[in-house]
């Protein structure tokens, strides 16, 4: 890559979770109420279940005013999941709400925990077993359903099985014994799930609160080059203007030379102004983005750091998945940047171009290896060659060179899914260029290919081709544009040819120059 490229730093990042805090809760108690049908569903069936099992060695003057217990608490927290999806939830109110919902918890938790008081020590152990079974998988579920808010599991299962343990301890036997201590167990080890559930939850919302400022931020950062580019073009019109009325002057002053020669004079330090101004304005530009660039790389690395933190940790699946599809979106970012900044310099003439004797067979072989990794991980075939007619040395700018083939080659791996991606450098003769000879690369993939109409608009600055790939791997738009003026820069030219469905081929040339000093543009 070219030098002048601002280092991301290495840093822990700085989450400010007090500054999120009524949002984050806002969030949780909305998926709380999301969720609590589920949970409603699952309290009937459980309760007819149980009704039904112990129907039988219960007296039904203790079993029906249970169920009923049980059905009436459940149909008023279904009330209260109807009367909140009717209200507009915002900060002020999510802690009322949240109580109201911890408020239902602890009533069907109790009611649920009032079995325990139930005479089924004569039962079966067969049925007491069920009883321990249905409560303890009712405090399981509670432990990762109700974790999006804070003592919410505490809430359900302190009066759900704290009564159940202590009918258990109070049988006086060394089995039931047993059985309360598995059951003070098991709700301890759900109480540190339910802690670790809610942990991850809050984290997840803190990291999604934090992403989205910023992209807000890129949103403001991306209008304000919108504005630097229509405040470039206006001064550039400017200059038009000012050219065209230098002319006419020009053919005016045959006949009034001495007249005019002051109002040339205007003219001439105008056209000089408009040109400095147009200058100024790209070097302003350049600046901004370089600058744009390093402030956001700085909150933005933050924010991976503490992805892959996270996900080092134990969390499960789905969380996995949100994080990772964060991490994608930060990585997308940072590429983003990097090629904004690093067309920016391009436009602005500051991108340096190096001259100096290098081995053509060391640079492939190292953009090649750059992207080897992600060609092994999709299984794709990666082979390179480099003719024996090929100089072993040339003169030029290797960084470069290497920059346009990882392009190309990291553009193929992208699109490609199945087959192969393969480089070939051979020895091109240009009899049309007074035998100025050329290095011809060829960079060629089995990938979807790319539609005839379509080829000739890929080379342009944030273009994309309309397909499913390119909807799922994403881009700039940047990537071949930037690598079409590298290559056009140091006297060579790009082009594709595609079959869809068979794959694509991108070729590109490199003059031979002998004892010649390339300079940026």
């Amino acid at each position: 890559m070219g030098k002048g490229r601002e280092p991301i730093p290495d840093e822990k990042p700085v989450h400010h979770p007090d500054l999120y805090r009524e949002q984050i809760l806002t969030e949780q108690v909305r998926q709380r109420y999301a969720l609590a049908p589920i949970g409603i569903v699952a309290t009937i069936v459980n309760s007819l279940l149980t009704f039904f099992i112990m129907k039988d060695v219960l007296r039904y003057s203790l079993l029906v005013p249970w169920l009923a217990a049980i059905l009436i608490i459940t149909i008023l927290r279904g009330v209260l999941v109807v009367r909140f999806r009717r209200v507009e939830l915002d900060p002020a109110t999510a802690k009322i709400w949240a109580n109201r919902f911890l408020a239902g918890l602890v009533a069907i938790g109790a009611a649920w925990g009032s079995i325990g008081f139930l005479p089924f020590s004569e039962l079966s152990l067969a049925h007491q077993v069920f009883i321990a079974f249905v409560l303890g998988g009712m405090a399981a579920g509670a432990s990762s359903t109700f974790a999006t808010v804070r003592n919410a599991y505490a809430a359900f299962s302190l009066p759900a099985l704290v009564p159940l343990a202590l009918h258990f301890f109070l049988m006086n036997d060394s089995f039931h014994y047993a059985m309360a201590a598995m059951t003070a167990l098991f709700g301890l080890l759900l109480w540190k799930i339910s802690k670790h559930n809610y942990a991850v939850n809050r984290m997840s919302l803190l990291l999604r609160f934090e992403n989205r400022e910023i992209i807000e931020s890129l949103q403001r950062a991306k209008e304000a080059v919108e504005g630097l580019n229509a405040q470039l073009m206006a001064e550039i019109d400017a200059k038009l203007n000012a050219e065209a009325e230098l002319r006419s002057h020009h053919e005016h002053l045959e006949s009034v030379v001495k007249e005019r020669t002051a109002d040339l004079v205007a003219a001439n330090q105008q056209l000089a102004a408009a040109k400095n101004a147009a200058e100024a304005a790209s070097i302003a530009k350049s600046a901004f983005v370089a600058n744009m660039s390093h402030e956001m790389r700085t909150p933005l690395a933050g924010a991976m750091g503490m992805i892959r933190l996270v996900l080092e940790m134990e969390i499960g699946d789905e969380e996995r998945n949100l994080l990772e599809m964060a991490k994608r979106s930060a990585d997308s970012l940072l590429r983003i940047i990097a090629d904004v900044l690093e067309f920016s310099r391009l436009e602005a003439g500051m991108m340096i171009f190096e001259e100096k004797i290098f081995y053509i067979t060391d640079v492939v072989k190292t953009a090649v290896e750059v992207v080897s990794l992600h060609a092994l991980e999709k299984g794709l075939h990666l082979s390179w060659k480099v003719e024996d007619s090929v100089p072993e040395q040339v003169n030029g700018d290797d960084g470069r060179l290497r920059q346009v083939l990882v392009n190309l080659l990291g553009n193929s791996v992208k699109f490609t899914e199945h087959g192969q991606v393969e480089v070939r450098v051979r020895l091109l003769d240009n009899p049309a260029a007074a035998g100025r000879r050329f290095i011809l690369f060829s960079i060629r993939d089995t990938g979807e290919g790319i539609p005839a109409d379509q080829i000739e608009k890929i080379f342009g600055k944030f273009t994309q081709l309309d397909s499913s790939l390119t909807r799922r791997h994403g881009g700039t738009g940047l990537g071949l544009a930037l690598t079409r003026e590298i290559v056009e820069k140091i006297g060579g030219r790009i082009w594709a040819e595609s079959s869809v469905g068979v794959g694509s081929t991108f070729y590109f040339t490199l003059p031979i120059v002998e004892n010649v000093v390339l300079t940026s543009s």
